[in-house]
């Protein structure tokens, strides 16, 4: 007997799959679209072909097919819908129903698979598979996107091969980038400790949750001489020009975006002349 995927849930599955076509299930009427698309597109047909010009009928089985639209999305398992409609949100989504009934974890075996070597999420492989298309249909000029991508992950390979341990990790452009992207959520980290030091040899310690003077310590407060900022401020930092004794207070925050654009533009220099070296081979 096969193994359904942990935490499976048929209404879940259909939810990601409106989701990554766009279709917000939480907005009004999006049921009423899905419905009308389904017999537009062929994939379901009216009862007779006098219904075909029975405005009544119409809507009557359009709603039909809305209210059961609604009433998927509740539903813990593909066995609780009939195997009709399990064909119909194959058709609709081109997903394998195998993905529906729990047994993959992405919508079909190729994600699953590409997925399970990458990482990469079902939107960023239709996004490459995307491209990959516009550079099949389009002869007139070269994918530059796809051309682009490729040469970073050359690039970044040939630094795994010299690293020869076996580590993918690179400090590569997307590493600097995703630390731009994330910048904003970045504060220095709490100090819940002192070190001190009360002769030439010897040193003191304590920390938060210590007793000092028959009292708890609750938070540690050490401020800079000139601009008082605690030592804990998480989205501050003193620092001192000892050319001119001048203090200043910096944004953590934009210390580390600046850090990480630093890096960005090291990386774009690298790999601009890593370009040049290539294009000189052909």
């Amino acid at each position: 007997m096969r193994n359904k995927i942990p935490n499976y849930h048929f209404g879940k599955c259909l939810k990601y799959l409106y989701s990554i076509n766009e279709i917000d299930t939480s907005k009004r009427g999006w049921a009423d679209s899905v419905a009308s698309s389904l017999f537009d597109t062929g994939i379901l047909a009216y009862h007779s072909a006098n219904d075909v010009k029975n405005i009544d009928a119409r809507t009557k089985q359009k709603y039909s097919v809305k209210k059961s639209l609604q009433n998927h999305l509740a539903k813990n398992s593909a066995e609780e819908i009939s195997v009709q409609w399990l064909s119909v949100y194959c058709n609709y989504f081109d997903c394998s129903a195998d993905y529906l009934m729990g047994y993959i974890e992405k919508p079909t075996y190729a994600l699953t698979d590409i997925n399970e070597k990458t990482g990469l999420s079902v939107e960023a492989i239709t996004a490459l598979e995307l491209l990959k298309s516009d550079t099949e249909n389009i002869h007139l000029f070269h994918n530059i996107e796809l051309e682009t991508l490729d040469f970073v992950l050359k690039s970044i390979r040939k630094k795994q091969i010299l690293q020869k341990n076996g580590i993918g990790f690179t400090e590569s452009i997307f590493h600097f980038i995703g630390l731009y992207l994330c910048s904003g959520e970045i504060v220095k980290e709490r100090s819940d400790s002192i070190r001190y030091r009360y002769d030439d040899k010897h040193f003191g310690f304590f920390k938060v949750g210590d007793t000092i003077d028959n009292h708890i310590v609750q938070n540690i407060y050490a401020n800079y001489n000139d601009t008082k900022i605690n030592i804990n401020d998480l989205e501050k930092l003193s620092v001192l020009n000892v050319n001119n004794n001048q203090h200043y207070v910096l944004n953590i925050s934009r210390l580390f975006k600046a850090h990480a654009f630093d890096g960005i533009q090291e990386k774009l220099i690298e790999l601009s002349d890593e370009w040049k070296k290539e294009s000189h081979k052909d």
